[in-house]
């Protein structure tokens, strides 16, 4: 029996950076482009390799992710009471 795989997604990496330097979240971005958190990180690694994108952007986008998400949570915090 042969084996199948899953179909090839080809993703715009040129239209995916620009979307990425917009200010789109990760979550937007996978939606928008169709793509799987796996896939996601492959094609950020791509991205790197082909020149698009540095690592050091990426490090920056991920440290800004971090202090969205704290942000929200303390956020949450000051809208809920929180029972320890």
């Amino acid at each position: 029996m042969q084996k199948t795989h899953p179909p090839t997604r080809t993703v715009n990496g040129k239209d995916l950076v620009k979307d990425i330097r917009s200010g789109m979240t990760d979550f937007e971005l996978m939606v928008k482009h169709g793509l799987t958190v796996h896939d996601f990180n492959r094609v950020l690694g791509h991205l790197v390799d082909a020149g698009l994108i540095t690592k050091e952007a990426l490090q920056e986008r991920q440290q800004l992710s971090d202090s969205q998400i704290i942000q929200a949570f303390v956020d949450f915090c000051k809208d809920h009471k929180l029972i320890y």
